[in-house]
């Protein structure tokens, strides 16, 4: 079984390099450069989990979280968020 990855960041390089990260792990990954395009994405093919920058353009990954959680189809997706500070 393929394990698939989505990785919805606003920054193209650094979610490219992530995903090359993740293939090199056997993963198969999708990359999205933002939260209303993660979401198209994740309700079409549902991947087994989503890196997720918080900070996107038209959904912010806070909400894409939110949203992904209350829908029955995707709720047990793993959801890994991403910073760009120190909290």
């Amino acid at each position: 079984m393929n394990v698939r990855v989505l990785i919805a960041d606003g920054d193209q390089e650094r979610g490219q390099a992530i995903a090359e990260a993740c293939a090199r792990l056997g993963l198969v990954c999708r990359v999205t450069s933002d939260g209303a395009a993660a979401l198209e994405t994740s309700l079409g093919e549902i991947p087994n989990a989503l890196i997720c920058q918080l900070k996107l353009p038209l959904i912010d990954g806070a909400k894409l979280g939110a949203i992904l959680k209350a829908n029955p189809r995707t709720q047990h997706m793993s959801i890994i968020y991403l910073a760009d500070h120190v909290v």
